[in-house]
């Protein structure tokens, strides 16, 4: 039911529905909402005209229409695995170790994935219509519990753990991120805004408001939040403390969930494709066409 992603007055509905190498290190942080790989001082740094831009390795799209996560290649090119078989997945991360994990919107459980595709564990049920997934560098994974607006905590095998996040009613919460400090960013579609709260679950700055309809959250190496709003169809980027900066993406059909690799560039699903930006915020390659009604993004470096 691709119409349950549209925003900003489907998100009311449904909410009625369902009640460069770098010379100076850098702090190692989570690129998120969706590969969740840490980028050090040591990774790739963004791409420069002299050393280019490499292709990532694999890019993971989840389609509601036909409830199956789709892998392509980094320049673009249908690839493996294909998923099928879930139920109205939403939020999509990759561990360190590559494995895949899939939030089911109506299934209120999270599914995991070898690199091969098979199911493996953990299989964490008993959510509550969850959206967004993050895991951080330690392979602990949050998930985002719309329907009671609560953020709950998991460690790598699958039991509960803190922190347990208590979002503003009705809020609707969708991406998440996570630094490598444990610092967890939530896109409140809405609220319009994005809550930043400590590792151990306190509010903390940013507060990004204001916002028109915020889908997706992320954070590069440098601590650059980007905000995926599909109520303008716009990427916003803002600084780690919170004040507006560039790139500012428009012209988006809607904006869903995003995702950023180690080389700077920004990913970014609308309603009918996988959109590619530089780190400036121009369109670069790959564009992927989706028609089954794409919702999240994952990148492997």
């Amino acid at each position: 039911m691709k119409s349950l992603k549209f925003f900003v007055s489907a998100s009311m509905v449904l909410l009625a529905a369902c009640s460069g190498m770098t010379s100076t290190p850098a702090p190692d942080r989570v690129v998120a909402n969706s590969s969740h790989l840490p980028v050090t001082a040591s990774s790739p740094g963004p791409c420069t005209v002299l050393k280019g831009c490499p292709s990532v390795s694999k890019i993971y799209v989840t389609d509601q229409g036909d409830n199956t996560l789709r892998t392509y290649t980094g320049t673009g090119a249908p690839s493996t695995p294909t998923i099928t078989g879930l139920n109205h997945p939403w939020g999509v991360a990759v561990d360190a170790t590559g494995k895949i994990y899939i939030a089911n919107f109506y299934g209120s459980t999270l599914t995991t994935y070898t690199q091969t595709g098979a199911p493996t564990t953990p299989t964490i049920t008993g959510l509550y219509l969850p959206t967004g997934v993050a895991v951080d560098k330690n392979g602990k994974i949050y998930i985002v519990n719309t329907s009671i607006d609560t953020i709950t905590t998991y460690t790598s095998s699958g039991a509960p753990t803190t922190p347990t996040i208590t979002l503003p009613p009705s809020s609707f919460g969708e991406g998440i991120a996570v630094d490598s400090n444990g610092k967890i960013y939530v896109a409140l579609a809405v609220s319009g805004k994005v809550l930043t709260y400590t590792a151990a679950g306190v509010q903390t700055t940013p507060t990004l408001s204001s916002l028109a309809s915020p889908q997706g959250v992320a954070v590069d190496a440098g601590g650059k939040i980007y905000v995926a709003t599909g109520g303008d169809g716009a990427v916003h980027t803002f600084t780690a403390a919170g004040t507006p900066t560039t790139p500012t993406i428009t012209g988006l059909l809607g904006a869903y969930l995003l995702a950023l690799d180690p080389f700077g560039r920004i990913y970014v699903v609308d309603q009918n494709a996988v959109h590619t930006f530089s780190g400036n915020g121009t369109p670069t390659t790959p564009t992927i066409s989706d028609p089954n009604g794409p919702v999240g993004v994952a990148i492997t470096p």
